[in-house]
């Protein structure tokens, strides 16, 4: 049966495993082939019988929807597979504006200030017949 991950609740996958006869601490890493000749490794962390695998990473590397994967317990140098199957990334729903049928009209709203023309008398001066040297000596 293929595992399901929901890309947006929970990037962590959970196995039961159930692991007796050593002293040693296993050690479990989930094993997803790319192609021929690479495969990305997730090590899990166990918890009594309960292994641990974050594959939040494995969504931000691929675009990719479905995946082979297996989940290896190396215990004393031997490796141990639990579980063998497909896990399928499940997108979240979603939705999107493709394109607009109608066209957006433009607002017409204008702003025109309107010239306030004010009219203050200004006091005409008087000048009295002064010779230029006396006109520039003064002070203002």
């Amino acid at each position: 049966m293929p595992l399901i991950i929901d890309k947006k609740s929970n990037t962590k996958l959970k196995f039961e495993v159930d692991v007796s006869g050593s002293e040693e601490t296993p050690e479990p890493r989930l094993i997803i082939p790319i192609s021929e000749t690479v495969s990305l490794m997730f090590q899990g962390e166990i918890n009594k019988d309960e292994v641990e695998v974050d594959v939040s990473d494995l969504l931000e590397l691929t675009n990719s929807k479905e995946f082979k994967g297996r989940l290896e317990v190396v215990v004393e140098g031997e490796i141990f597979t639990p579980w063998e199957d497909s896990i399928i990334i499940k997108e979240s729903k979603q939705v999107k504006a493709k394109s607009i049928k109608t066209p957006i009209k433009e607002s017409k709203v204008k702003v025109k200030a309107k010239s306030t023309k004010t009219k203050t008398k200004v006091p005409v001066m008087e000048l009295k017949k002064k010779n230029l040297g006396d006109m520039f000596s003064e002070k203002l």
